[in-house]
């Protein structure tokens, strides 16, 4: 019987890491060379290069239409702090706006920071609060709203601010959770408010300047998320605190019912900009789930999160890249959406020690970038196709 003598020098690669042209070559190289085989005729290199063609056209470097995002964060800043919330100017995307968390143990404040040159540097706008939600005027992005347990608003790209809560009950205890703005009309907003002994929703139609109450016994649990329609704003969904329901209106706010999702808790709301009848709704520990026709049915759509996970930020690109950001007690980390109806880790090695809960992910459509605030700064991601 003749056998296959090999040196043992030969080193073995994982074959993400070689082409099939790489691999067809190497192997006549080491056919020319009696050191490495003293045997292999022609006839037993056909079935290894037909077992080679195999392996690959099954394995994922085979069918993976595409590589799936990036694999690298880079920092921009903020190291010592923990970010809760983003915004990205409209016109100018060099310009980022961070928000970070209220320390209540510590009695520390949270603040509002400003770059103007993609985050470079850093300058400090506002000590107050904690910040919740940043919202940026996208006809005029000199007008910036900041909640931070009550509402700052600037006109002057951060230079200069006012609160802007007449109208809005709050005290030590409530106070405001979440912010939206109408797309269609930016003088309109919501804003909804909680705390242990509940809240309600108001809405200003004159940019924040005054608010009247809109929620009724329905939203007494405190709203914690707002999410508008793009196409028909007075469709909203709002996500209550304590029970966790997820309501709906179609009368800009005037009444509201219960959608099928069930008391499940509403950490975000994410509406689809091109098909608003989907809808996704991240919730403690059930991970995340979908609707396509507003909020009738839904389907659980957690495969491959961490087992027990809370979905806190939902968002999607313009080039319909869908992405989160998952919390579970032993693994947390931004995932993206594959063709495969599966949630894959994008590249976070830096990131493995934040704290996911308090923490908010943006994205800049022009160029395509993702942005990830949380304990320790902020972070970016060219997303190439």
């Amino acid at each position: 019987m003749r056998k296959l003598i090999y040196d043992k020098r030969i080193k073995l690669l994982p074959l993400s890491q070689l082409s099939l042209k790489e691999i067809t070559k190497n192997i006549f190289n080491i056919s020319s060379h009696s050191s490495y085989f003293k045997i292999l005729q022609l006839r037993y290199l056909k079935y290894i290069l037909i077992s080679i063609f195999l392996i690959l056209s099954c394995s994922e470097i085979g069918i993976e239409p595409k590589e799936a995002v990036v694999d690298e964060w880079t920092f921009l800043g903020l190291e010592n702090e923990t970010v809760t919330a983003i915004a990205i100017d409209p016109v100018d995307p060099n310009i980022i706006y961070a928000g970070t968390l209220y320390d209540f143990s510590a009695g520390i404040n949270g603040k509002l920071f400003k770059s103007i040159n993609g985050g470079t540097t850093w300058d400090t706008l506002l000590v107050v609060g904690g910040y919740r939600k940043i919202i940026i005027d996208p006809l005029n992005p000199n007008i910036i709203y900041a909640a931070s347990g009550g509402i700052m608003k600037s006109e002057d790209q951060g230079k200069t601010w006012q609160t802007i809560v007449n109208g809005i009950y709050i005290d030590y205890e409530k106070r405001v959770q979440s912010l939206a703005m109408n797309p269609k009309n930016p003088k309109v907003l919501y804003a909804g408010t909680g705390g242990f002994y509940g809240g309600t929703m108001y809405k200003s139609y004159d940019g924040g300047m005054h608010w009247n109450e809109i929620g009724n016994d329905s939203l007494n649990d405190g709203v914690v998320s707002i999410a508008i329609d793009p196409i028909d704003t007075n469709v909203i969904y709002a996500g209550t605190a304590w029970r966790g329901i997820l309501w709906k209106s179609t009368d800009a706010g005037n009444t509201w019912f219960h959608t099928g999702l069930g008391e499940l808790g509403v950490h975000d709301i994410f509406i689809d900009p091109q098909t608003p009848t989907i809808l996704y709704v991240g919730v403690p520990w059930l991970g995340i789930f979908k609707t396509e026709n507003s909020g009738i049915y839904w389907e659980n759509i957690s495969q491959n999160l961490p087992t027990n996970c809370s979905v806190i930020k939902i968002l999607k690109s313009s080039s319909s890249r869908l992405f989160l950001i998952a919390s579970s007690r032993n693994v947390s980390g931004i995932y993206e959406y594959d063709i495969y109806n599966k949630w894959n880790k994008t590249g976070i090695d830096t990131l493995e020690n934040q704290n996911y809960y308090y923490s908010d992910l943006k994205i800049s459509s022009n160029p395509d970038k993702l942005y990830f605030g949380g304990k320790g700064g902020v972070y970016v991601m060219d997303l190439k196709e």
